[in-house]
């Protein structure tokens, strides 16, 4: 095999081996196949769900929300019923590779409250976040299937909820196709 050929191999297992993190929707929707599920929440209005898990489906894309104390919506978003509680997702249908969100910390009557968002993902990703309004956004991308995560507020003092709206599930390229199309080029430039 070419050393040039050897080059490629490694560096497209290099560059799908670790998860990549957005902070830009636009970068996150152009790193991730279409037909991704996104939830912006709309349907729901404050306070029309205590229950303590609620489930989410659209084409193959199923996950279920849950916290310890129940969970609570508010004007077209999602949150939890009890302060500083985790807002968790287990993720039930396809392989999820891409998820992301904006996620913010709110006071009981969802205002918007300084604080940080910790997210923690099942892959062993942890990232924490300040937030400051509802435009706050995280996207997460890996090539391990992301089963659940958690988002956790932290607040200085102050009780706050963790909210989430416009909520991303889908998948990126399988590793195998980046390194088909890899390959692909390499050939073509090989050719030339």
């Amino acid at each position: 095999m070419s050393r040039v050929l050897m080059g490629a191999l490694v560096l497209a297992g290099a560059s799908v081996a670790s998860a990549a993190v957005y902070d830009s929707v636009t970068d996150f929707e152009g790193a991730i196949l279409p037909g991704y599920y996104l939830e912006d929440f709309n349907e729901y209005f404050e306070g029309q769900i205590t229950d303590p898990s609620y489930d989410f489906a659209e084409g193959g894309w199923a996950y279920t929300t849950w916290a310890p104390n129940g969970l609570y919506s508010g004007p077209g978003v999602w949150s939890t019923n009890t302060a500083f509680d985790p807002l968790n997702i287990d993720f039930t249908g396809d392989p999820v590779t891409a998820v992301g969100g904006n996620m913010w910390v709110t006071d009981i009557a969802f205002g918007v409250i300084p604080g940080e968002i910790e997210i923690q993902l099942s892959d062993g990703t942890v990232e924490t976040i300040p937030t400051s309004d509802p435009t706050n956004f995280r996207g997460f991308t890996t090539d391990v299937p992301i089963t659940s995560m958690s988002i956790t507020p932290i607040t200085s003092g102050a009780n706050g909820w963790a909210t989430l709206d416009n909520f991303y599930v889908g998948a990126v390229p399988e590793p195998v196709s980046l390194l088909l199309l890899a390959l692909g080029s390499l050939a073509v430039v090989r050719r030339r």
